[in-house]
């Protein structure tokens, strides 16, 4: 998927406002995003993986917790395009 084509999707717009704009996502989980959007865990997975397969996302650790990977991400969007779209536009 490009970059593009993943900016379709409000879940994703929204994911990117955050860890671009809020000091608290800047570095978050998908366990962290999901509470903060109230949104399920899953659904917020699979889009933060799209996000992370257009390099929007960078994984930058992982840390097993009680048997399981926490993935934590940041921002990685160079498109200037992009990140004007983003901050110019409300959902």
């Amino acid at each position: 998927m490009d970059l593009f084509a993943a900016l379709a999707h409000p879940l994703r717009r929204r994911i990117l406002r955050a860890m671009m704009n809020d000091q608290e996502h800047a570095i978050a989980t998908p366990l962290k995003l999901s509470t903060s959007f109230d949104e399920e865990i899953n659904h917020v997975s699979y889009h933060v993986r799209m996000l992370r397969d257009c390099a929007a996302l960078k994984l930058v650790k992982v840390v097993r917790i009680r048997g399981a990977d926490q993935h934590y991400y940041r921002c990685s969007l160079k498109a200037d395009w992009a990140r004007t779209a983003l901050e110019s536009t409300v959902d």
